[in-house]
């Protein structure tokens, strides 16, 4: 049995939604990296539903994996605000060339105050204590308040 190799995330974004077709392709609708609040919207933000789509390489073996979102502070640490549901991948020996996809969904996501938030993949271990970051790409989103935009 070949050895467990965490995947890479080589693209990540969010979207309006993402649907894997029976051929395997994916529609995705509406990539994003900026929310603009509308004006007469108070903070805090809750969006019902969005998508964040995501590539994966180099993995050997089945994992866990769930998207993780963070508020990126001014001195550039990160808060997570929040994890969603684990969904479990495999990633075939001798296959790691190949990209896998997936969407997360994501509901009632929260968005305390305007600024940086960061979308990214982590493996979530059988003890949902312990989560590990993949290596490779995370999505920056931005969040704006339209009457005091950054």
């Amino acid at each position: 049995m070949a050895a467990r190799v965490l995947p890479r995330v080589r693209l990540i974004f969010p979207c309006d939604d993402a649907v894997a077709r029976s051929d395997g392709r994916w529609v995705l609708t509406n990539p994003r990296a900026v929310l603009a609040v509308p004006a007469g919207i108070a903070f805090p933000v809750n969006v019902r539903e969005m998508w964040v789509y995501a590539q994966f390489t180099d993995g050997v073996g089945e994992f866990d994996l769930a998207m993780e979102m963070r508020f990126v502070q001014v001195d550039d640490t990160r808060t997570v605000i929040g994890r969603g549901k684990p969904t479990r991948l495999t990633f075939p020996a001798g296959r790691q060339l190949q990209a896998f996809d997936r969407a997360f969904r994501l509901t009632n996501v929260p968005f305390k105050e305007q600024g940086m938030y960061e979308f990214a993949v982590v493996v979530v271990s059988d003890k949902a204590s312990q989560v590990v970051p993949l290596a490779g790409e995370t999505a920056l989103f931005r969040v704006l308040d339209s009457r005091n935009q950054l």
